[in-house]
């Protein structure tokens, strides 16, 4: 198989093909570490809702952060946040 296809492929550019295939012992890829940036910021308020209440709905935290604060963070991020610091549900 030539370079091109196996670019294609494996999407990965000529030069890694090219160490990969003339290396004895080619390197792993490398893993990019991203945070969440939809929460950047509102850990702490979160925090402090759920000291208050500990029995709070996501669902009612995620409100509170779009009403007080104008976030526009979708409600999938919130849950596993709270479930940090609340734990795993009883259910």
């Amino acid at each position: 198989m030539s370079e091109r296809p196996i670019e294609r492929t494996h999407h990965v550019g000529r030069r890694t093909i090219i160490k990969a295939l003339y290396s004895p012992d080619p390197s792993a890829r490398k893993k990019i570490h991203r945070e969440r940036s939809a929460l950047t910021g509102l850990h702490h308020h979160i925090n402090a809702m759920i000291d208050a209440d500990p029995q709070i709905a996501t669902a009612t935290i995620w409100q509170c952060l779009a009403d007080e604060h104008g976030t526009i963070a979708a409600h999938c991020p919130v849950g596993p946040a709270s479930r940090a610091v609340i734990g795993p549900s009883n259910r």
